[in-house]
C-alpha cells in the first residue's frame, strides 16, 4: 500500500489559503465593527498577497504531476 505524503507546496498553499481568508475576513469585521479606516487598506493588501503566493504555489503544484 502506498502512503500519500504532502511536499512543502501543498501546505503551504492552503495554510496561506486560510491566513489570507482569516486577515481579510477579521479586516472587514473590524472595519464594519470599529470603523477603524486604517486597517482596511493594509489588512486587503496583506490578504490578497497571500492568496496570491498560494495561487501560484498551488499553479506549481498542478503543474507537476506525479509520475506512478
Amino acid at each position: 500500500m502506498k502512503k500519500h505524503y504532502w511536499t512543502w507546496p501543498i501546505a503551504t498553499y492552503l495554510f496561506l489559503g486560510g491566513l489570507g481568508g482569516g486577515i481579510l475576513l477579521m479586516t472587514i469585521i473590524l472595519d464594519l465593527a470599529f470603523g477603524v479606516g486604517e486597517t482596511l487598506p493594509m489588512g486587503v493588501l496583506v490578504a490578497i498577497a497571500c492568496l496570491g503566493i498560494g495561487c501560484g504555489l498551488l499553479i506549481f503544484e498542478l503543474g507537476q504531476p506525479k509520475l506512478a
